[in-house]
């Protein structure tokens, strides 16, 4: 059984939201993907994440995201281990709507909703934003079985977390 390691990372705010095109491109969200980034002598496997900011004008399903740039996240910690079947586990999206779905209000869609509050908070303020960075953590293993993480917000001393949505096994955030 190999072990998965998948140290915190941090990736920068700004280089994501700054390739935001802007109204009419209303719907916006956060790609973030596990990328390998070593095999030790003993078989397990080191990865960081990368993030992807994605947009499109409406919200119809047919409707195509447009994909920004890749973003790479760097190493801020000690990792999280996951001992894993590698050949049993996948490895989907994990996404973050920058909106507020219409739904009803679950202790997930109440977490996200603190999270969109800090964002829009820190997006209107360019000092904010300059400081602001993304942390990724709690490294978890899917029923399905598929790697997902926390994401936290933080900027000036405040920090809000996002519950990931796993992409497979969910349907992406349409």
């Amino acid at each position: 059984m190999a072990k998965i390691k998948l140290p915190p990372q941090s990736i920068d705010l700004l280089a994501l939201v700054s390739q935001f095109p802007g109204p009419p491109f209303n719907n916006t969200k956060f790609f973030f993907q596990l990328e390998l980034r070593e095999v030790t002598f003993w078989g397990n496997l080191i990865f960081g994440v990368i993030a992807y900011p994605a947009w499109r004008k409406g919200n119809s399903p047919r409707e195509r995201w447009i994909i920004g740039s890749k973003v790479t996240g760097s190493d801020t910690g000690a990792p999280d281990i996951v001992p894993v079947d590698p050949l049993g586990v996948a490895f989907g999206n994990n996404e973050i709507l920058l909106w507020h779905p219409e739904k009803g209000i679950s202790e997930q869609e109440a977490q996200h909703e603190k999270f969109i509050y800090l964002y829009n908070k820190i997006i209107e303020n360019k000092e904010l934003l300059a400081k602001s960075v993304l942390t990724t953590g709690n490294v978890r293993l899917s029923k399905n079985p598929h790697l997902y993480y926390d994401v936290t917000l933080s900027s000036g001393g405040t920090s809000e977390t996002a519950l990931t949505n796993p992409c497979p096994p969910n349907q992406p955030g349409e």
